[in-house]
């Protein structure tokens, strides 16, 4: 059982209460008569891990036979541009005066790339801590709805612990058992996010053994996250009966919010399948989910950045009215003040990163938003032409546990479909 929460959800269950109470005007089941918008998740703007009762090795044999169940060391190929020239030609009276110019763009490094090579190459930089971010995403094998968690957490799946089923600990004795091994596990299964850290700093004569133990987990998670190169999305997932890990595949066209998830300078993505159910309802829908065909939803947080639209229709208040000194909470984390989202319009936007464009579809709460993907059509024609990305201001996901800001990033669900 995945461990329901001590993960990212938005708000802590004792909070959610709080905050629906307090008279929002609003629903108290928004997704009420809309069952086709999300598997599992039409009651509640808050999602629950639970026991999924559906026929693993029917999902198993779907995605093999969908070519979306493939081997974490293989990878499929695709094309790209060798090489684009882009012209800006100035004419008058029929006659062309002006000028070509080639442009070359080099494109940027993402953390990801940037990370693993420190962990493995910088020994003395290493900090475990840098994993308690919020940059994994755990997928549900039940219900195709995810969730941003703490990459810490992901250490301790199924399908990652399996990666150090050979990696021989120095403690290790010839019946298999060490101290070092249980207390890795312990550790990383921990309900602590901390865990993990505070094994690393109570013991510096283990980091090395540590560390490569770390490695062989992050070489294996790195390779899922969003494919910017064959635009897909991969999770790593360990099915029954197999001997080693595979990737399952998700495209933009099976889900739209797998776009969002793409690896940034600031920000990265890896992906685990969860073999439970992420919803709100009892018990599983179907024993057999069309994992190609129902939709599903992205949960996770956007900060905000203040000088950008919409920010002028967000109001910002304590996290308690009547209650000033109480701290809102939310992945252990406090924040005094909190984004009030009632006044936002269905059909505004939200530039997040560089390219991506999230549209309102609706409010959940007072401090929930309900958005999907958006096309931007100049984006995709600067694609197109080869044309470096455009510098804009925007606002951002919430991954990164070191931001020094009082205001609490605002919970969304993002959709698959459009509705």
């Amino acid at each position: 059982m995945y461990r329901a929460g001590s993960h990212f959800a938005g708000t802590s269950d004792d909070d959610s209460d709080k905050e629906e109470d307090s008279g929002s005007g609003m629903p108290e089941h928004p997704f009420t008569g809309s069952e086709t918008l999300l598997i599992g998740a039409h009651k509640s703007p808050r999602l629950r891990w639970g026991k999924c009762d559906c026929d693993v090795d029917e999902v198993k044999q779907q995605l093999k036979e969908a070519g979306r169940l493939n081997h974490i060391l293989a990878s499929k190929s695709y094309q790209f541009v060798d090489a684009q020239q882009t012209s800006l030609v100035l004419g008058s009276h029929g006659i062309q005066i002006g000028r070509n110019k080639t442009y070359k763009v080099v494109k940027e490094e993402p953390l990801k790339k940037g990370l693993l090579a420190a962990w493995e190459n910088e020994a003395q930089n290493q900090n475990p801590r840098e994993f308690e971010n919020l940059w994994g995403v755990a997928v549900s094998l039940c219900t195709m709805n995810a969730r941003r968690v703490r990459l810490v957490e992901l250490f301790g799946e199924r399908s990652v612990l399996y990666l150090l089923n050979r990696f021989h600990w120095t403690d290790q004795s010839d019946d298999g058992r060490s101290h070092r091994r249980r207390t890795f596990f312990e550790a990383v299964q921990s309900s602590d996010a901390g865990a993990l850290g505070d094994l690393w700093d109570a013991n510096p004569t283990w980091r090395e053994e540590l560390g490569k133990a770390l490695a062989v987990c992050l070489r294996s998670l790195f390779k899922t996250g969003f494919d910017d190169d064959r635009k897909e999305f991969n999770a790593l997932w360990l099915p029954p009966g197999c001997h080693g890990p595979r990737r399952v595949t998700i495209t933009a066209k099976d889900q739209k919010w797998v776009k969002f998830l793409r690896d940034t300078t600031y920000s990265m993505t890896v992906a685990v399948v969860v073999e439970d159910k992420l919803g709100d309802e009892p018990q599983c829908k179907d024993r057999c989910p069309r994992w190609f065909g129902d939709p599903s939803v992205l949960e996770t947080a956007i900060s905000i950045n203040r000088t950008v639209e919409p920010a002028p229709d967000l109001v910002t208040f304590p996290s308690c009215r009547d209650q000033v000194e109480w701290i809102h909470k939310m992945d252990g984390r406090s924040w005094k003040l909190i984004w009030r989202v009632s006044n936002l319009e269905p059909g505004k936007h939200f530039w997040v990163g560089p390219e991506d464009r999230l549209k309102i579809i609706r409010p959940l709460t007072k401090w929930h938003l309900l958005l999907e993907v958006d096309t931007v059509k100049r984006a995709v024609l600067r694609d197109i032409l080869g044309l470096p990305t455009s510098e804009r201001l925007s606002h951002w996901e919430y991954t990164d546990e070191d931001e020094c800001f009082d205001i609490r990033p605002i919970p969304v669900h993002i959709i698959g479909h459009s509705l």
